[in-house]
């Protein structure tokens, strides 16, 4: 099956990545000839595109690790990469959000306001956090709690 997009998001970033000669002499030759094989049948593009994918991937410089959206693989140019970190990213073990990082996380999981109108931003950050990671974690320890009390008695 064709893959949407092949000379760009697949074939493009490939090339460049092989240039930077990264993979060893076996690996380009392999990648070199998924990508003819690609190009020449594209039928074959969503196949080799995994078979691409799974060696370059092993490599933490891979243009391919990326969010996943849908299924598609997209990365950040660095300056928006750069953007986001300021917005969100761990140090050290900690999670550090820039004071309007609640605005950049658009899901809502069907919550509601207090008012029974449908939730469409978070209010601040602790807000956020209190909704999609603390309260999850206060029910895990109740849940692990109440298992405990039962196999006491």
């Amino acid at each position: 099956m064709a893959v949407q997009n092949w000379n760009t998001e697949i074939e493009a970033p490939t090339v460049k990545y092989l240039e930077q000669g990264t993979l060893n002499e076996f690996a380009e030759d392999l990648i070199r000839g998924w990508l003819d094989e690609g190009k020449t049948n594209p039928r074959s593009q969503r196949r080799v595109t995994g078979f691409i994918k799974e060696i370059i991937n092993k490599n933490d410089d891979s243009p391919f690790m990326a969010t996943r959206t849908g299924s598609r693989t997209y990365t950040l140019p660095q300056e928006q990469q750069d953007a986001m970190n300021a917005v969100c990213s761990m140090v050290d073990g900690q999670l550090v959000l820039s004071e309007d990082a609640h605005t950049y996380f658009r899901t809502y999981y069907g919550r509601t306001n207090s008012d029974g109108t449908k939730k469409t931003s978070w209010e601040n950050n602790e807000e956020l956090i209190n909704t999609l990671v603390l309260s999850k974690m206060q029910e895990s320890f109740i849940s692990d709690y109440k298992k405990s009390l039962k196999e006491d008695n």
